[in-house]
């Protein structure tokens, strides 16, 4: 065939040289962004290296939803080296990118990774609410994939959390891992499920329902390389047999694990397989084996510079030189042990910390705002009455008008007083409601329940019940006139969660002191009882002292603990506020002291003969 001489053919064919160019040149940049994917969970850093030859590649070319395509195989791979603020980075990129181009399949999909770097933060309701979008996305376009992955994200987040924050609240974890199943034919999202719903089970201490699944998540694998999904599948086969103190298979499951984990040079994943290993030998009291593979453990920690796995590891270290009487080794590692975990807690304090002050400058730029506002105001209601009062009629149009006032106050102080009386009150008989209800309703049904299930089902069936009784009779026994003040304080004390014995002490002054009058014990308790939650939920603290004495006529109630403290000039939670409300109704009174990293000291007087 001869060359065309006619220049419209010549255009022609030169215009579709260069479009078959292009078409062959975006096809090799989506094989290796395919390629990329698949190696992901093998060899990250192979995938990395496909990911940045795509880059390469486009730059020849002016494809944005190209170049969004690579930047969310950039956040995959710094997500899967938990690098959390780089994979932020690049999803910001592609986020932008999809928005702009509107295309919802890829929006959809940068939408949910970047709900997994939530969940790695432990923002779980942040990162439901953008796996919930992804599926709603995925839903409109018939892609079930996309759904499958959403579905399994959001099981995870109720797994965790214990409840849907958003979406259908009937539908539990189970219920949407069975819903990602029904959506997918990729074996290696089935394995992720599969590994899932067994971890599901492990958590409830369902030993044979999460065996099964992992086996149903290695068999999806059986025949790949070594991956994340085999190892995680093995290691949580290893933390059963671990729990149920069957030791040989756990090692042979973590030996496993450190052998897949060497193959695809996953330090992370070999890091915890050393250290489980050392802690099935140290609890088989094989203390020379397990610090062989805690000193390979501490090897990769320091190699990361991961403080998190290097306190882990130096404890274990240390406990374990300890135990064979090397006390000099023991010493040198648990020193090692204390100076980490300070750093480390100086860190998430120092974190605590700047937010509260970055909060408190904000409002503190609020209130200025607010306080000039206020005296403008009041500056133009002087000017105004110093007009009014010119007239005698007027003056005195305004006394009476004060003595109305006054009056009106009175009578609205007085019913404020009997509407919060009213309502603690309310709450007591509420709470004895509650009480009733678990005791004779839950409490027996779960009894009736046992009767009919196998041992070790009945076992804990019977644990709840035995639950609920002790919470139907802690919120019961405080609306009884005849409930001991001590004794109860004690088992609220005995009950505190996180506190290691010792560390929350109760004073009583002077010994045997007894009071007799059932509205005031039933709020010195829930004083104390609020005292204590506040502390839990907010302070970070490890030390609480409450001292409870009679001084001549009144009661002096004190709470102090040293946790990061707060600015009490800022605004009071309902928590705060109830205290202010009980000690109110005593007809007593209530003083808060703190300030940052100052710890709280509460002090309570009331009326008391």
């Amino acid at each position: 065939m001869g060359i065309p001489r006619n220049p419209k053919k010549i255009l022609s064919l030169l215009t579709g040289l260069l479009a078959f160019q292009a078409m062959a040149l975006d096809r090799d940049i989506k094989d290796l962004l395919h390629a990329s994917d698949s190696l992901l969970i093998y060899d990250a850093g192979r995938a990395l290296e496909l990911t940045k030859k795509a880059y390469d590649l486009w730059k020849d070319k002016d494809d944005s939803l190209l170049l969004s395509d690579i930047y969310l195989r950039y956040g995959n791979y710094y997500i899967h080296d938990q690098k959390l603020d780089s994979a932020r980075f690049y999803l910001d990129k592609s986020h932008k990118i999809n928005i702009d181009k509107m295309d919802s399949f890829r929006l959809a999909n940068t939408v949910m990774r970047i709900g997994t770097i939530y969940d790695y933060q432990s923002k779980f309701d942040s990162a439901t609410l953008l796996y919930y979008q992804a599926l709603v996305i995925f839903e409109e376009l018939n892609d079930n994939e996309g759904i499958a992955k959403a579905c399994m994200n959001i099981g995870i987040m109720i797994d965790i959390t214990g409840s849907a924050s958003i979406g259908p609240a009937e539908l539990t974890a189970v219920s949407y891992f069975d819903r990602a199943l029904h959506h997918t034919k990729d074996r290696h999202l089935k394995a992720k499920i599969y590994n899932n719903l067994g971890v599901y089970y492990l958590s409830r201490k369902k030993w044979k329902e999460g065996l099964i699944n992992f086996d149903l998540s290695l068999e999806q694998v059986k025949n790949d390389p070594p991956s994340r999904i085999s190892l995680a599948g093995l290691s949580n086969i290893g933390v059963i047999h671990k729990k149920k103190g069957t030791y040989d298979s756990a090692l042979i499951a973590y030996h496993e694990v450190l052998k897949q984990s060497k193959i695809i040079n996953d330090s992370i994943t070999a890091f915890n397989a050393n250290n489980n290993i050392g802690t099935v030998l140290y609890n088989q009291r094989k203390y020379n084996d397990a610090l062989k593979y805690y000193h390979d453990g501490l090897i990769i920690a320091q190699d990361r510079d991961n403080q998190v796995h290097l306190r882990r590891i130096l404890k274990n270290l240390a406990v374990s030189y300890d135990s064979l009487g090397e006390h000099e080794q023991a010493n040198k590692y648990f020193y090692q042990y204390f100076e980490i975990d300070k750093e480390i807690n100086a860190s998430k304090r120092t974190e605590a910390v700047a937010k509260m002050k970055g909060l408190y400058e904000a409002e503190k730029s609020a209130n200025e705002i607010l306080r000039l506002q206020n005296e403008r105001d009041k500056e133009a209601l002087a000017a105004s009455r110093s007009r009014l009062i010119n007239t005698i009629g007027i003056s005195f149009l305004v006394l009476i008008t004060l003595v109305g006032l006054i009056g009106y106050q009175r009578q609205k102080l007085k019913h404020q007083k009997n509407l919060l009386s009213e309502r603690l009150e309310a709450g007591e008989i509420e709470r004895t409601r509650i009480s009733r209800e678990l005791h004779d309703g839950v409490a027996n049904d779960l009894t009736l329940l046992a009767k009919n299930l196998p041992e070790n089902s009945r076992n804990e069936v019977m644990q709840v019940q035995k639950k609920t009784r002790e919470l139907a009779h802690q919120l019961n026994a405080r609306a009884n006139a005849q409930f001991d003040l001590e004794d109860s304080i004690y088992d609220l004390i005995s009950s505190v969660p996180t506190f290691e014995e010792g560390n929350v002490t109760f004073i009583l002054e002077p010994k045997g002191l007894v009071v007799k009058d059932p509205k005031l014990k039933q709020n010195l308790y829930r004083l104390i009882q609020e005292m204590l939650a506040n502390t839990i939920k907010h302070a970070c603290a490890d030390q609480i002292k409450i001292q409870l004495s009679q001084i001549k006529d009144y009661l002096s109630l004190e709470y102090l603990d040293n946790g990061i403290g707060f600015l009490p000039d800022k605004s009071y939670g309902n928590g705060i506020l109830n205290m202010h409300d009980r000690v109110a109704s005593l007809k007593g009174n209530i003083k808060i002291e703190s300030a940052i990293d100052q710890g709280v000291f509460i002090s309570v007087k009331i009326p008391y003969s």
